[in-house]
């Protein structure tokens, strides 16, 4: 497993789909994908908290994710996990979230069985807009600040 970090200056550009797919690959292989810089800063002890931690056992999944709504860890073991790096995990992936907005939404309908587009492609426009492709309603989306 490696840690392969992605400057400001990769990821603020349009990505194009070879760059996206050697970053799935990496994901695949093990490898972390580190961003140093977020819109959102991390305590540096969060990060160095976050970097240290290894998923020796293949049953465990190689992403981990929150879901802020039911205050939810998905991707752990919580069986076999240290419970305490559990707890710490759960505590910096709430107060991340905190921090999250949304700014794009309205997609899924209230059931989230049916859909009223799906984004698949995001680039900055030249104005610094956020332009965002959708391919059931088969238009772009231009996102602008208010």
């Amino acid at each position: 497993m490696g840690l392969v970090t992605i400057s400001r200056d990769e990821w603020a550009k349009p990505i194009s789909d070879a760059h996206a797919r050697t970053w799935c690959t990496q994901l695949e292989a093990g490898d972390i994908l580190y961003f140093p810089e977020t819109p959102v800063r991390l305590r540096r002890e969060d990060i160095a908290f976050l970097l240290g931690q290894q998923q020796t056992d293949s049953s465990l999944h190689k992403n981990i994710a929150y879901k802020p709504n039911i205050d939810k860890l998905s991707g752990v073991d919580t069986k076999t996990a240290d419970a305490a790096a559990v707890a710490r995990l759960h505590e910096i992936m709430r107060a991340y979230s905190k921090h999250v907005v949304d700014f794009l939404s309205g997609f899924l309908a209230p059931d989230e069985r049916s859909s009223f587009g799906r984004p698949v492609g995001v680039a900055l426009g030249p104005d610094g807009s956020l332009l965002v492709a959708d391919d059931v309603g088969n238009v772009i989306w231009r996102v602008t600040g208010a």
